[in-house]
């Protein structure tokens, strides 16, 4: 699959990093581990999550971009012998990885693992529902150029409930799936001297943008339900104060991630973008809901990519449009190479 430089390459407008597939091992020895079970009433569940392309945040190396696996990360399953008769297990991955991570729990012998579905990050309680807040006023910040690690607490996933006729200590054929969206910012400053940029708007001519919502896991559902009034803004704060981020002159880049709750509908909506540029407020032009329409992009959906190429020149932020919207329309494929 890769060959040369390392891309993680994406398809525009299909689920956003595809699927993650968790699979295990094949036995249920814990003698195989090497580790000492704490408890003997406990047995060691695992299962090797393969679909590295899934995770929120992104790795930064030379060449390579693929999606990770951090270091104690950890998601909550539900398992159990069916629908009304689960409990909630957290499972830790204890270093993480590129391309694979081993996650593990310890889960009373007596369980019966018939059934079992999972949520990303982690909830310990047993809860009907899952808060999803996802802030619009520039909450979220970026510190680092090119980086998302950023995302993490905000790029919540589910695991579709899972039936078998047998159970066992590894969680086969468990697939998770994105709950929100992203923007992905391409800037490249046109000026000769460098620039340092502190924030980004993307803005709507109604309210369509939603900072709360809520998921009930092991429902099915595909999307989450919003609980907050939709507002006409989103905003990205960049760098770890009020300066923002530098880009070098002279076709400087930058990279930069936001996530979103999906949106509301954009029939008869317009959209533009501006970004505080050494601390003056630059705006795009819009983006008309006719060119929307026709582009076939009714709403911002959940675990899609929207890649916006943004030109700083001047006192204007030069949006290509119809780059941006032939790749949301078409399903381009886009690299996310990191410095």
């Amino acid at each position: 699959m890769f060959l040369g430089k390392y891309y993680l390459r994406i398809a525009l407008c299909t689920p956003l990093f595809g699927t993650l597939l968790l699979t295990g091992c094949n036995s249920d020895n814990n003698d195989d581990w090497g580790v000492e079970v704490p408890d003997s009433n406990q047995v060691r569940y695992t299962f090797q999550e393969k679909g590295a392309s899934s995770k929120a945040s992104v790795v930064e190396t030379d060449d390579a971009v693929p999606f990770r696996w951090d270091e104690s990360d950890q998601v909550t399953m539900w398992v159990g012998q069916n629908e009304s008769n689960v409990s909630p297990y957290v499972f830790r991955t204890e270093s993480g990885g590129v391309g694979s991570a081993q996650f593990e729990a310890f889960l009373p012998r007596e369980t019966e693992s018939l059934y079992y579905y999972g949520f990303y990050p982690a909830v310990e309680d047993e809860i009907s529902e899952v808060t999803v807040s996802v802030p619009v006023d520039g909450t979220i910040r970026q510190s680092i150029p090119d980086n998302s690690s950023h995302l993490a607490p905000y790029r919540v996933m589910y695991a579709p409930a899972v039936r078998r006729e047998t159970g066992g200590t590894i969680l086969e054929g468990v697939i998770f799936n994105h709950l929100t969206s992203l923007f992905v910012f391409d800037i490249t400053n046109i000026r000769a001297e460098s620039i340092h940029v502190s924030e980004i708007r993307v803005k709507a001519s109604q309210p369509i943008f939603y900072d709360q919502a809520t998921y009930l896991p092991g429902s099915g559902s595909e999307e989450v339900n919003v609980i907050s009034n939709p507002v006409k803004e989103i905003v990205l704060a960049l760098g770890n104060d009020v300066s923002g981020l530098p880009i070098s002159g002279q076709n400087g880049k930058l990279r930069a991630f936001l996530p979103l709750i999906p949106t509301a509908s954009l029939a008869g909506v317009s959209v533009s973008l501006a970004m505080r540029v050494d601390d003056r407020l630059l705006e795009s032009l819009s983006l008309m809901a006719d060119e929307l329409e026709a582009a076939g992009v009714d709403r911002f959906q959940a675990g899609h990519y929207y890649h916006f190429y943004l030109d700083i020149d001047g006192a204007n932020v030069t949006w290509d449009m119809d780059k941006s919207v032939d790749a949301w329309e078409l399903g381009g494929i886009i690299d996310i190479p990191l410095k």
